[in-house]
C-alpha cells in the first residue's frame, strides 16, 4: 500500500486551516459572506505560501451544497468531489505546459458552458506567468467580460511577468512567506496528530530552512520522520540536513572577532570532517552574523529572527567585541562566499578565502602615516619623510656637516625667535626636500601607489571592471577630479558609461578616503606629455610585468630618453 506525504494529507481544507494568510482570508470570507464574489482574482507570492489551496478553498466555498458562505461544509458531494479531484466544473490549467494561444482559445469555447453539477464553473491557471504573450492577450477579453457562471483564480510566483493589463481585470492578493512561528505551530499539530515525539527546537530548525514555505516545512518534517525513527530531535535534524550546530557557528564567529586566522580554518576543517554542508554552514554564518548587526543596532534581534534564548545571549557577547562596519565587511564575504560555493571545486575554499580575506584586513596597504614631530625623531629619516622646519640650512649641507638632534633643536629655536631667518631657511631648502613637500600636498602619488587595491576590489557581479581598469594609470588630480588615462579606446568607453564611472568613483572613495570625480582620456603616444613616454612604469603592461618578476628595473627596446630617470 503505497504511502501519503504528508504535505498532500495536511493540505488545507478549511480556511481555518490556512497559516500566514490572514488578510488574504479574511477578504474572502467577507466577500463571500456579503455576496460581493468577484469574476477573477489573482493570487501572487513564493512557492508553498499556499495559493493553490486556497483557490479550492474558495472553489469549494462557492459551490458548497449547504449554499455559499465563508466556511465550506466538508462534507457534501460537491466538497469532497473537489478534494477528489472529481469535480468536473473545477478545471485546473498548468500554463507552464499548456501556455500556448491555442490552449487559451480552447478555454474561451469551453467558458461559456454552463456548469455540470455545480453552481459556478470556477478556473484555475497556475503559474500565469508562463502564458505567452500571444495567449495572455487572448486571455484578457474573457477576463474582462467573463460569463456571470465563472470564477477565474490565476496563480503566479512572478507577478511581475504578468501583463500589467489582466492585472488590472483581476482582484489582486500578495501571499506573505510564513513566518516561522506559524510553521512551528503548524508542525507541532501535525506531530500531535501523527503522534510523532518532535522536540520544539528540532521544529524551528525545520520551519527556518522552509524559508517561509508550509509545502517545504512539511515535506521537512515527513524526510525527519523517516530518517529519526524514533523521534525527530534537533540532533538528527541537523545531521539530516548537513547543518552545523548553534555553539560550532557562534565559535566560528568568535575567531572572526579575534581576528585568529588559524582557529578559524581549524574549525572550518573540524565542520567539513564531519560532513556539514558548507553553504548551509555560510548560511548560518550570515544569519548569526545578521543578528549580531541588529542587536548592536538596537534592534530585538531575537524577535525579529524568532531564535533561541540561548543564540541570543551569544550573539549579545559578540555585539560587545565587534564593530558594525566589520559585521558589514563579514556579511559581504561570506555572501560572496555562499554564492561561489555553488561553482567551487574544493567544498571549503570560498569560505575559508572570506575567513583570511577578512582577518587580513588591518595588513592591506594604507595611506602612508603621516610624519612624526622633529622633536620625536631619533634617526634621520628618507627625504620624502622629511620635515621642512627640520632640513639642515644649504651652508652645513656644503660643509658636509651631518644633521642631529641638538642641531634640529638649535635650528628649531632660532627659527621660532628670528622670522627673517625661518624664511631664509624656507628658501634654501634642497631640491629634493622641495618635492617630498609638493608630492605631501597632492593625492596623486598616494592614487597611484594604490591603484592596484583600487583594481581588486571589484567583485562579482562587476569583476569585468578590475580588467578595465587595469589598462588606465592616474595621471593628474586637479580640484578633486581624478584623471585617468588608458591606452585602449574600448576600455576608456566602458568606464565612462554612468552606472560604471559611479562603481569606479565609489571604489576609489572607499580605497583612497577621499571622494574625486573621474575623467577618462586616451593616450597620446605621439605627445611627450603622456605618462607611458614619461616613464614607462606607468605602462599596465610594465607594472603587471613588474608584480609577477619583483626587482625589474630595465626596460628593453626603448629609448634613453623613455627610460626613468636614475634617483
Amino acid at each position: 500500500m503505497s504511502r501519503v506525504v504528508l504535505y498532500n494529507k495536511w493540505r488545507p481544507q478549511a480556511f481555518a486551516d490556512v497559516v500566514g494568510q490572514e488578510p488574504t482570508v479574511r477578504t474572502l470570507q467577507n466577500s463571500l459572506a456579503s455576496g460581493q464574489v468577484a469574476h477573477a482574482y489573482i493570487f501572487a507570492g513564493p512557492r508553498g505560501s499556499g495559493k493553490t489551496s486556497l483557490a479550492r478553498i474558495l472553489a469549494k466555498a462557492l459551490n458548497c451544497l449547504q449554499g455559499v458562505q465563508p466556511e465550506p461544509c466538508g462534507k457534501c458531494d460537491a466538497c469532497t468531489d473537489i478534494v477528489e479531484g472529481r469535480f468536473l466544473d473545477l478545471v485546473e490549467l498548468d500554463a507552464a505546459s499548456n501556455r500556448g494561444i491555442e490552449d487559451i482559445r480552447d478555454l474561451r469555447e469551453r467558458v461559456n458552458f454552463a456548469p455540470v453539477s455545480g453552481r459556478y464553473k470556477f478556473y484555475l491557471i497556475d503559474e500565469v506567468h508562463q502564458l505567452t504573450p500571444e495567449a495572455s492577450n487572448a486571455l484578457l477579453k474573457t477576463l474582462e467580460e467573463p460569463p456571470d457562471h465563472a470564477v477565474f483564480v490565476l496563480a503566479t510566483t512572478e507577478i511581475h511577468r504578468v501583463l500589467p493589463t489582466i492585472l488590472s481585470r483581476c482582484q489582486r492578493f500578495d501571499f506573505r512567506r510564513i513566518p516561522v512561528r506559524s510553521l512551528v505551530g503548524r508542525l507541532q499539530e501535525i506531530a500531535e496528530a501523527e503522534k510523532v515525539a518532535a522536540e520544539t527546537e528540532a521544529l524551528n530548525i525545520l520551519a527556518r530552512m522552509a524559508g517561509g514555505s508550509a509545502r517545504d516545512a512539511v515535506s521537512l518534517f515527513d524526510q525527519a520522520i523517516i530518517y529519526a525513527e524514533d523521534g525527530v530531535s534537533a540532533a538528527a535534524v541537523r545531521e539530516m540536513l548537513g547543518l552545523a550546530h548553534t555553539a560550532v557557528v557562534a565559535e566560528f564567529v568568535d575567531t572572526l572577532a579575534r581576528r585568529d586566522t588559524k582557529e578559524g580554518l581549524r574549525v572550518l576543517s573540524q565542520a567539513a570532517d564531519q560532513g556539514l554542508d558548507m553553504r548551509q554552514f555560510a548560511r548560518e554564518t550570515i544569519r548569526y552574523l545578521r543578528g549580531t548587526l541588529l542587536h548592536k543596532s538596537g534592534m530585538e534581534a531575537a524577535e525579529l529572527l524568532e531564535m533561541s534564548e540561548e543564540e541570543a545571549a551569544l550573539m549579545d557577547g559578540l555585539a560587545e567585541r565587534i564593530s558594525l562596519s566589520e559585521i558589514v565587511q563579514a556579511i559581504r564575504l561570506f555572501s560572496e562566499a555562499e554564492q561561489a560555493l555553488r561553482l567551487g571545486v574544493f567544498p571549503q575554499l570560498p569560505v575559508e578565502l572570506a575567513l583570511v580575506e577578512f582577518c587580513a584586513k588591518d595588513e592591506s596597504p594604507s595611506a602612508s602615516p603621516a610624519p612624526m614631530p622633529a622633536s620625536r625623531q631619533t634617526a634621520p629619516t628618507s627625504p620624502p619623510q622629511a620635515a621642512p622646519q627640520s632640513a639642515p640650512p644649504a651652508s652645513a649641507t656644503a660643509a658636509g656637516t651631518p644633521p642631529a638632534d641638538a642641531t634640529n633643536t638649535a635650528d628649531a629655536t632660532e627659527t621660532s625667535s628670528d622670522p627673517s631667518a625661518a624664511a631664509t631657511k624656507t628658501t634654501e631648502l634642497p631640491p629634493s626636500a622641495t618635492a617630498a613637500a609638493e608630492a605631501a600636498d597632492t593625492p596623486l602619488a598616494e592614487i597611484q601607489q594604490r591603484w592596484d587595491a583600487v583594481v581588486d576590489s571589484f567583485r562579482r557581479p562587476n569583476v569585468h571592471l578590475r580588467g578595465v581598469l587595469r589598462d588606465c594609470t592616474p595621471i593628474a588630480v586637479q580640484d578633486r577630479v581624478l584623471t585617468l588615462e588608458f591606452a585602449h579606446a574600448w576600455h576608456r568607453d566602458q568606464v565612462r558609461q554612468p552606472d560604471n564611472l559611479i562603481l569606479v568613483e565609489k571604489a576609489i572613495a572607499q580605497t583612497i578616503g577621499r571622494h574625486f570625480s573621474v575623467e577618462c582620456t586616451l593616450v597620446q603616444r605621439d605627445s611627450p606629455a603622456s605618462a607611458y613616454e614619461k616613464d614607462p612604469a606607468h605602462d599596465p603592461v610594465v607594472r603587471k610585468a613588474q608584480q609577477l618578476f619583483p626587482g625589474t628595473t630595465t626596460y628593453e627596446n626603448a629609448d634613453e630618453e623613455s627610460l626613468p630617470s636614475a634617483q
